[in-house]
C-alpha cells in the first residue's frame, strides 16, 4: 500500500503569499479482511500530512480502537469535541477484534502516547508499521 502516503493537496498560493493550509482531499479509509468487526486507525489528516512533508515514514499520531459498529460511527463519536479534523485511515474487517486489537497494541506499546488515561489507544506509528503489523498477525 505504497500509495497511503502519496499527497495530492493544494498548496498555499505562493503569487499572494497567502498562509493558508493546504486542502487535504477526502479519501476512503484503506480496508483489509473481512468479518462483522472492525479494528480502525482514526488520525488527524493535517498532522499526517506534515509528518510525511518531513519524512515519508514519519511517525504521526493515531487512534487504533475497535467496533462492532461501523468504524464511521465511532469517528463521529471522537470528533466531537475535538478540534482537529479525524478521519478513519484503515480499516480491518475481522470476526476477532478484541485479539487483533490487543496484538496491535502489544506491539505498539512502545509507541503509545502517554498523555493521559484517556490516550491508552493512541500511539505514533505510521501506516505502513500497522499494515506489516496486521500481516504477521494474519500469518
Amino acid at each position: 500500500c505504497s500509495y497511503a502516503n502519496k499527497w495530492t493537496l493544494a498548496r498555499p498560493n505562493e503569487k499572494t503569499g497567502s498562509n493558508e493550509l493546504p486542502m487535504i482531499p477526502d479519501r476512503m479509509p484503506e480496508v483489509y479482511g473481512h468479518g462483522d468487526e472492525s479494528v480502525y486507525l482514526i488520525y488527524a489528516p493535517l498532522e499526517r500530512y506534515r509528518a510525511v512533508q518531513v519524512n515519508e515514514s514519519m511517525p504521526f499520531a493515531m487512534k487504533i480502537g475497535r467496533t462492532k459498529r461501523i468504524s464511521s460511527f465511532r469517528l463521529q463519536e471522537l470528533q466531537t469535541g475535538n478540534h482537529q479534523k479525524l478521519r478513519v485511515g484503515i480499516e480491518f474487517r475481522t470476526n476477532n477484534s478484541s485479539e487483533l486489537e490487543s496484538y496491535l497494541h502489544m506491539n505498539l506499546l512502545k509507541h503509545q502516547i502517554t498523555e493521559s488515561k484517556s490516550s491508552k489507544e493512541w500511539f505514533y506509528s505510521s501506516f505502513e508499521e500497522v499494515i506489516e503489523l496486521y500481516k504477521g498477525f494474519k500469518s
